[in-house]
């Protein structure tokens, strides 16, 4: 017979006796994980501290102060210091105002565009009596240091009616009635026909202290000079006396020591009767001409 089956239970499964582990990984964490925690790859904000903008702003002073300093000392006022070793044809105030004037030109206000060599040329040609000048900016101060040299009065010229006086520099400064409380100068005539005109370079420097050096031996010596003259020959220059009808010629490229020497030691030779007709020539070192 068969028996009838009774249909069974289902069997429970058996629960394992091992503890649950908890497996963490990046995704699950993301479904548990607070909303305010923010991803690991998303930049965190900064918080910025009162100092910190404190800082910032102390540096920017320091560097706008920096700038600040250093254009102030790039910049030139139009007030210098000059220094001049001769007032005897103008005030220094005279040479102050034209250069204060110079300086308030947009290039001359600071020491990057300064123009010295302009400057200095512009004051030259305005006072033709400046031998030389140089300008000196301070490192760190505004105002420029101006030294002047001038040549020294040595002689007046006769040239085509005028008369002008001659600095040591061999330059034309003016006319001579410009300069009337000038000590007592010697004129040289002018007759190499060279134009002379105010403000020119007429002699170079050797020439005019071979002038002033003749002129003070034969001033030691008493000779009555009645005229020194520019020939028309190169670098000669004649002198006639009063006391005797010849003139005598001297070179300025040489010694004028040495020609003052031979003409003296020739001169006492002579006498009205024995001296030459026409001129003497002591322009050769030892070697004495005359006809």
């Amino acid at each position: 017979m068969f028996k009838k089956k009774t249909p069974q239970q289902p069997s429970r499964r058996r629960e394992s006796a091992a503890p649950r582990v908890s497996v963490n990984s990046y995704y699950s964490n993301r479904a548990t994980a607070p909303a305010e925690k923010s991803s690991p790859f998303q930049k965190a904000a900064v918080k910025r501290s009162a100092t910190h903008f404190i800082n910032k702003a102390l540096d920017i002073s320091l560097i706008a102060a920096l700038l600040a300093a250093v254009i102030y000392t790039l910049m030139i006022k139009p007030q210098a210091k000059v220094i001049l070793d001769d007032t005897t044809y103008h005030p220094a105030i005279n040479y102050t105002y034209y250069i204060n004037g110079k300086l308030a030109a947009f290039k001359n206000r600071n020491k990057i565009t300064f123009d010295q060599e302009a400057l200095i040329k512009d004051l030259e040609s305005a006072f033709p009596e400046v031998n030389n000048a140089n300008v000196e900016l301070p490192v760190l101060g505004q105002k420029p240091v101006v030294r002047i040299s001038v040549g020294k009065p040595a002689f007046f010229l006769s040239s085509a009616g005028q008369e002008y006086l001659i600095s040591s520099n061999g330059v034309a400064v003016d006319y001579k009635n410009t300069y009337l409380k000038l000590p007592k100068l010697i004129t040289v005539k002018d007759s190499s026909g060279y134009p002379a005109a105010k403000g020119k370079q007429i002699l170079n420097t050797n020439d005019v202290n071979f002038l002033e050096t003749l002129s003070a031996e034969l001033n030691r010596k008493q000779i009555p000079v009645q005229e020194l003259s520019l020939s028309k020959q190169p670098q000669e220059v004649d002198l006639y006396t009063t006391d005797y009808r010849y003139y005598t010629k001297f070179y300025m490229g040489g010694d004028a020591v040495i020609q003052a020497g031979q003409y003296l030691a020739a001169r006492n030779k002579f006498n009205p009767a024995t001296a030459p007709s026409e001129y003497l020539d002591v322009r050769v070192p030892g070697k004495i001409f005359y006809k």
